[in-house]
C-alpha cells in the first residue's frame, strides 16, 4: 500500500497543478519540462517523507530503515517524472492515461495477489509495469535485501526515469501541435 500511495499521491499532485505552458516563452520547450518537474519533484518527496513518518508511526517493522527511506524516495521520483511527463506530453489525456496504468497495476503487479493466479494476460503485463518493480525494491528494504531483486528494482526505477525523459524529448514537438490543433479547434 506504500507503493500505491505514492502513485496516487503523484496522479494528485499532477491534477492540482498545471504542468504545460502553451504559447510564447523565453525558455525552450526542455527547460520549462526539467523547472517544473523539480516542482513536482519537490512535491512528491515531501509527500513520500509524510509516508515514511506515517509507516514508523504505525509501526512497520523495517529491516533497513535507511534502505527503506532510500527505496521510498526512488519511488517516488521515477513514478512522478513518469506521470508528470505523461501529463506534460498528452496533457488531460495524459492524467486519464495515469489513471487506466493505476488500474492496472493494482491487480496485475502482485502487490494483492499473486501474478501466477491472474489469468495470461495480467502475467504477461506484469514485467512492464512500473509497480511491480516498486514493490519488489520496497519488499526487499522491508523484509531483508535479496540483491539480484533489489537491483533490479534500481535499475528498473531509474531506466524508467530516463526513458521517459527521452520519450519526452521526442514527441514534444508533436505533442505541443496536436495539443494546440485541439485548443484552435474550439472542443477544449
Amino acid at each position: 500500500f506504500i507503493v500505491l500511495s505514492i502513485w496516487v499521491g503523484c496522479v494528485i499532485s499532477i491534477a492540482l497543478i498545471k504542468a504545460r505552458y502553451l504559447g510564447e516563452s523565453l525558455y525552450k520547450p526542455l527547460e520549462l519540462y526539467f523547472g517544473r518537474m523539480g516542482l513536482f519533484l519537490v512535491i512528491g518527496l515531501l509527500q513520500s517523507t509524510v509516508t515514511i513518518i506515517g509507516a514508523f508511526w504505525l509501526g512497520i517493522e523495517v529491516s533497513n530503515p535507511g534502505l527503506f527511506i532510500g527505496c521510498v524516495y526512488l519511488i517516488t521520483l521515477a513514478f512522478m517524472t513518469f506521470i508528470y511527463s505523461l501529463l506534460s506530453l498528452f496533457g488531460n489525456g495524459g492524467k486519464a492515461l495515469a489513471i487506466i496504468i493505476l488500474v492496472l497495476q493494482i491487480s496485475t503487479t502482485n502487490g494483492i495477489y499473486p501474478v501466477y493466479v491472474m489469468n495470461d494476460f495480467f502475467q504477461a503485463l506484469n514485467p512492464y509495469l512500473p509497480m511491480t518493480h516498486a514493490i519488489a525494491l520496497l519488499r526487499n528494504a522491508l523484509l531483508g535485501v535479496y540483491w539480484p531483486t533489489f537491483f533490479t528494482g534500481v535499475y528498473a526505477m531509474i531506466g524508467m526515469m530516463i526513458v521517459t525523459i527521452i520519450i519526452k524529448e521526442k514527441f514534444d514537438k508533436v505533442a505541443n501541435k496536436f495539443e494546440q490543433a485541439l485548443k484552435d479547434s474550439g472542443l477544449f
